[in-house]
């Protein structure tokens, strides 16, 4: 069965109107938007759109016209898709209004969003996810710690502007923490807004601190537009308190958090492979996460983002990358932060976390039961 690259070498002949918007091109939209696209598109969307073949080929010439890894943790193919997509009738002509990028690490802010304008005058949107800084990854933890990011905010205000001024259909997408920015921003937009959206693509978006997120008229108004996808052993889309209305996809890797990975998502004929459900993998993270989280009080919160501020700022690197170049001095410095941490701190820290294993045992417990459960109940439908 295919991937991407199979699925724009197949699809890419096609225009929009031969073959409608499909998961294959959601899937490769946030593939590349792990590539530097803000080098050669503004954030303004009143500066002229880009065409997606110019785009790629500037991107590509920043990057030393070689495909380059943008991270440790992203595939390298996400440089061969920008340039594979951009030599296509499908995608070469299309117009990209604007990439916004923004990043600190005080508050931790990694964001990036692009739009592109398809043939039909319809707008894509799509958010990246996590990117290769440590501010991004402690972006991660902030979504819980301190109940969201500023991200949120960016998110919405960029929709509310492109919206005001393209009036197309909007298709939301994102991969990982992208995702979870293009559910936030469905969720919290206007209502008009809310009406224009033809698609919302989720691909394996961790969850939100609290699951009123989805008890709200607004989630249920995205009803069949909303397309919440997760290899069938996630673990990030497994994350905090999400939506149950997901979808397994099939994947050419084994192992959880590899499958994060969407160049191992399978497609055929324009779709992703579904499965039944998720594996018993997926749901022991699942239901491991969630006892965590609802064991550590809001009160250790402070104390926690406290420990994780410190522990990144003494390691000194600003990338995974770095990180794993230079992990001797990283890990000393981690040390030596971890000493001048105050010792109530760190003892509010370690409580936080103990008894994690006897949560792991009930874990597997309870899924292992829940498996069980299911297989009866298929079983005495069957007889």
């Amino acid at each position: 069965m295919a991937g991407t690259k199979d699925f724009v070498e197949e699809y890419g002949p096609l225009t929009f109107d031969e073959h409608p918007f499909c998961d294959g091109d959601a899937i490769a939209f946030c593939e590349i938007s792990y590539m530097p696209l803000n080098k050669a598109v503004s954030s303004d969307i009143n500066k002229e759109p880009v065409l997606f073949s110019k785009m790629a080929d500037d991107v590509f010439a920043y990057c030393g016209n070689r495909h380059i890894k943008q991270g440790l943790m992203i595939n390298m193919d996400v440089s061969r898709r920008l340039m594979q997509m951009s030599d296509t009738r499908r995608y070469s002509d299309i117009k990209v209004i604007s990439v916004l990028k923004k990043y600190s690490f005080d508050p931790a802010l990694q964001f990036c969003v692009a739009t592109y304008l398809l043939p039909d005058n319809t707008l894509v949107i799509c958010f990246e996810g996590t990117d290769d800084t440590v501010a991004g990854w402690k972006e991660d933890i902030d979504m819980l710690l301190h109940k969201g990011t500023p991200a949120y905010q960016y998110a919405l205000d960029y929709v509310n502007e492109i919206a005001s001024k393209y009036d197309g259909k909007i298709i939301l997408l994102g991969h990982s923490k992208g995702g979870h920015e293009a559910l936030y921003v469905a969720l919290n937009c206007s209502q008009d807004i809310r009406d224009r959206i033809k698609y919302l693509y989720n691909n394996d978006g961790p969850g939100f601190f609290t699951d009123r997120f989805f008890k709200t008229g607004a989630y249920d108004q995205l009803g069949d537009r909303y397309r919440h996808f997760v290899p069938y052993s996630s673990f990030i889309g497994m994350m905090m308190a999400h939506d149950d209305d997901y979808v397994a996809v099939d994947s050419t890797k084994r192992f959880g958090p590899i499958q994060h990975d969407m160049s191992t998502w399978k497609i055929e004929k324009g779709e992703l492979v579904r499965k039944d459900d998720v594996d018993y993998l997926a749901k022991v993270t699942d239901l491991f996460l969630s006892k965590v989280v609802n064991k550590v009080p809001d009160t250790a919160y402070s104390d926690i983002d406290t420990v994780f501020t410190q522990l990144i700022k003494g390691a000194g690197q600003e990338t995974l990358t770095q990180f794993s170049r230079h992990v001797c001095t990283a890990v000393k410095g981690a040390s030596v932060a971890w000493k001048m941490v105050e010792p109530e701190v760190k003892d509010n820290f370690s409580s936080a976390f103990k008894g994690t294993g006897e949560l792991l045992k009930d874990s597997l417990k309870s899924a292992k039961n829940k498996a069980k459960e299911a297989t009866e109940k298929i079983a005495a439908n069957i007889a």
